[in-house]
């Protein structure tokens, strides 16, 4: 198979039973949306009990599980583990709280040399998103801005050419990052008007009173001083206009656009 479904999988502790259905709703999504004609599946497992990754080995034999032995990792050092693994294929990017729809509504984005994304809503029924998307046109609109990576399609020759996720962002911006270096390399980005679900764009609160958005609220101030140093953009730059000002003021460069 020259596709692949990549899944980074992180668990957080006393969320073992929520983060199993979450990744057994995606994975049934899978494997009854008919994405199994034409990916493999990859999970890249970090920080996850024994017990955890051993239920999915025995429920779905199709996937393909890679086990980080360290300390966590982080989503962009995960993804890019089964990234590797897929050994020059085009990589479909899902978070683990997504749902699919059928993969013929899906189907138009995988033609793309560059980077596709659908966009989320928040209908969990797979049965329920496959009628939403009935009545859409799924046809892409060519963008040039950022956009969530919860699932990403990206063509090999993306890959090949800027290199992978940057793992010096944690849990924020890394996706910021990569749609910039792929814009800035050439490559097109596109966002079809089909739907999918994802959990997380529906319950983030960076901002909130929890320990978790406290943290979720520092590191993303932090990494926006990452990419803001790495393309040297000047505070009095908005957020709104990063991307757009990265692409007017620096060019591609291989060598320095990926630190890994």
């Amino acid at each position: 198979m020259n596709k692949s479904i990549v899944c980074p999988v992180g668990c957080k502790k006393g969320r073992e039973s929520q983060t199993q259905e979450y990744l057994k709703a995606l994975l049934d999504s899978i494997v009854n949306g008919g994405y199994l004609d034409h990916f493999q599946v990859i999970l890249c497992y970090d920080q996850v009990g024994e017990d955890f990754y051993e239920y999915f080995e025995e429920k779905y034999p199709f996937t393909i599980g890679l086990v980080w032995l360290g300390n966590k990792q982080g989503f962009a050092a995960n993804s890019n583990l089964g990234i590797r693994h897929a050994k020059g294929t085009d990589i479909l990017l899902v978070n683990q709280d997504c749902v699919l729809p059928d993969y013929k509504y899906m189907e138009p984005m995988f033609s793309v040399q560059g980077i596709a994304t659908p966009y989320t809503c928040g209908i969990q029924r797979q049965d329920l998103l496959n009628k939403i998307n009935d009545k859409n046109t799924l046809q892409g609109e060519e963008i040039s801005r950022n956009f969530a990576f919860c699932c990403p399609y990206i063509s090999k020759e993306v890959i090949e050419e800027v290199g992978l996720l940057e793992p010096a962002y944690i849990s924020s911006w890394e996706d910021d990052d990569f749609i910039t270096r792929a814009l800035l390399a050439g490559f097109k980005c596109f966002q079809y008007n089909v739907a999918i679900y994802h959990k997380g764009s529906h319950s983030n609160n960076p901002g909130g009173e929890s320990p978790s958005g406290a943290y979720n609220a520092e590191m993303l101030g932090l990494n926006m001083q990452k990419y803001m140093y790495k393309y040297g953009i000047s505070p009095e730059v908005t957020h709104a206009e990063f991307i757009p000002w990265v692409l007017a003021n620096r060019t591609w460069n291989k060598e320095k656009m990926y630190i890994g």
